[in-house]
């Protein structure tokens, strides 16, 4: 099922995807990534999940508003399913990540990890929210 819907997001990369569709495959990725999450041990959804952030990635198939909405998208994961990857895996993956998109100019990705941020803080350690978070913090208000 992860498959099918990997292989839609990427079939209507270039086409004119209706949002009633974005948020149809968005829910359905979101209730099957909760389900295998617990038994993930390859990482298979955290690497799709970061794999909607990265720019290398998209970079020849699509223009930049879609790279960005990529990017919104990859954080919204992020959000979602934070507790689900767990702390080891925050820190060591979606904060670096995060971190990298705290350099973006798009306002948008901006408030996306604003909304993501206080799920981030809930489970990963003190030491790296002092010092990671702040970064993050500090940069998108710049």
């Amino acid at each position: 099922m992860i498959n099918i819907i990997q292989e839609l997001y990427h079939q209507n990369r270039d086409a004119n995807t209706t949002e009633e569709m974005k948020k149809l495959l968005f829910k359905n990725f979101v209730k099957i990534a909760k389900a295998i999450l617990p038994y993930d041990k390859e990482q298979l959804i955290l690497n799709i999940v970061i794999g909607f952030g990265n720019d290398d990635y998209y970079k020849n198939n699509i223009t930049k508003n879609k790279i960005d909405e990529h990017k919104i998208l990859c954080i919204r994961y992020m959000r979602i399913l934070a507790e689900g990857f767990g702390k080891e895996n925050a820190e060591k993956y979606l904060l670096p990540q995060l971190i990298s998109f705290s350099c973006e100019k798009n306002d948008e990705i901006k408030k996306e990890l604003l909304f993501t941020l206080p799920n981030i803080c809930e489970i990963i350690s003190f030491e790296f929210f002092s010092n990671k978070i702040y970064d993050i913090l500090k940069r998108i208000s710049t």
